[in-house]
């Protein structure tokens, strides 16, 4: 077999379908849906893979929690990760975390 095709496909079967035009779903490397619970956590799902660069933890509690105070939107920021980290794979993780950045 060759080779360089065998590791695309296996690439290729490790990703996520992430679907945000239509009904928002996503799709583990299986095929079975693992779509976040929350609309905020779906909302930071989509946010992060369309903007493809990380963000920081302000500004997405900014973007998507703007009518509550600087505590409660940073709180609510760490329960949709919480809900983002635990989707799916336990060994695959969907977001990348840093102190600062998403």
């Amino acid at each position: 077999m060759n080779k360089p095709f065998d590791e695309r496909r296996a690439a290729a079967d490790s990703r996520l379908r992430l679907r945000c035009l239509g009904r928002f779903q996503l799709d583990d490397s299986g095929g079975a849906e693992i779509t976040p619970r929350t609309r905020k956590a779906r909302a930071l799902l989509a946010f992060l893979a369309l903007s493809r660069r990380p963000a920081s933890r302000d500004q997405l509690a900014d973007l998507l929690w703007s009518g509550r105070g600087a505590e409660q939107a940073k709180s609510s920021l760490r329960q949709a990760i919480f809900e983002l980290r635990h989707l799916g794979d336990e060994q695959a993780s969907l977001i990348s975390l840093g102190r600062d950045e998403v």
